[in-house]
C-alpha cells in the first residue's frame, strides 16, 4: 500500500503525539512553572517539584526552555515575537513546554519564533511539526532583513540567518523553512494545566 502524503503526516502526528507528556500525564507533585524576568522581556519554563526545584532526581525526567527578545530585535522586531532562548528536556517532556511558550508568548507578545540564529535538528523537527500537523496552531509568514516581501513594514522584519540555513540545506526557498514564520496558539494548554501550573512575576489573563 502506498502512502500519500496526508497520510503519512497524519501517521507522524499519531506517533508523536502518543511519545509527548501532556498536563493529564504530569505526576502528583510536578507542576509547570512559568516565571517572568523582573527586568527582562523574557520568561523561563520548567518542571518543577513542590519545592519549585527540579523534577530530575524525584520523578526522572527534567525540562526547561526560556524565550526572550529575537536576536538583533532592535533592527528586525519579528513582529513583537519571542523567541526560544534556550530549550532542554527529557524526550517526551519537551513538546508540552514549548505549547506553554508558545501561549505565554501570544498573549504576552505578538507569538513565538524559533532562535534566529541555529536550530539544532531536534528543535527544528519540533517546527515542522507545529507548521505540517497542529490544527491548533496558527502561523504567518515574516520578512527578512532587506524588508523582500514587505518593503513598506518594517515591523515583520527579521533576521532569517536559520531559515536561510534550513532552506539551503533542503533545496528550498528561505520561505518555505517553518523557522521563517511566527506562532500563534490559544492557552488551552495553559488552561488544561490548572491547578498544575505556576506563574510568578507575571499575571496571565486566560
Amino acid at each position: 500500500m502506498k502512502l500519500t502524503e496526508a497520510k503519512l503526516k497524519q501517521l507522524i502526528k499519531e506517533v508523536l503525539n502518543e511519545s509527548a507528556a501532556s498536563p493529564a500525564d504530569l505526576p502528583e507533585g510536578v507542576y509547570v512553572s512559568v516565571e517572568k524576568h523582573p527586568s527582562y522581556r523574557s520568561f523561563v519554563i520548567r518542571y518543577v517539584n513542590e519545592e519549585g526545584r527540579s523534577t530530575s532526581k524525584e520523578f526522572g525526567f527534567k525540562g526547561i526552555l526560556v524565550i526572550g527578545e529575537p536576536q538583533l530585535s532592535d533592527d528586525y522586531p519579528c513582529e513583537n515575537a519571542f523567541a526560544i532562548e534556550w530549550a532542554s528536556a527529557t524526550p517526551g517532556y519537551g513538546p508540552l513546554l514549548y505549547d506553554v511558550a508558545m501561549e505565554v508568548a501570544t498573549l504576552e507578545g505578538a507569538g513565538l519564533v524559533s532562535d534566529r540564529t541555529v536550530v539544532k535538528p531536534a528543535a527544528l523537527r519540533v517546527w515542522d511539526f507545529y507548521m505540517n500537523n497542529r490544527d491548533d496552531v496558527a502561523f504567518k509568514q515574516l520578512d527578512n532583513e532587506e524588508g523582500e516581501l514587505t518593503p513598506k513594514n518594517k515591523k515583520d522584519d527579521c533576521s532569517q540567518n536559520s531559515s536561510y540555513k534550513h532552506a539551503k540545506d533542503r533545496g528550498e526557498e528561505w520561505t518555505d523553512s517553518p523557522l521563517s514564520k511566527f506562532y500563534t496558539k490559544e492557552p488551552t494548554t495553559l488552561r488544561a494545566l490548572g491547578v498544575k501550573l505556576r506563574v510568578d512575576g507575571t499575571n496571565l489573563t486566560f
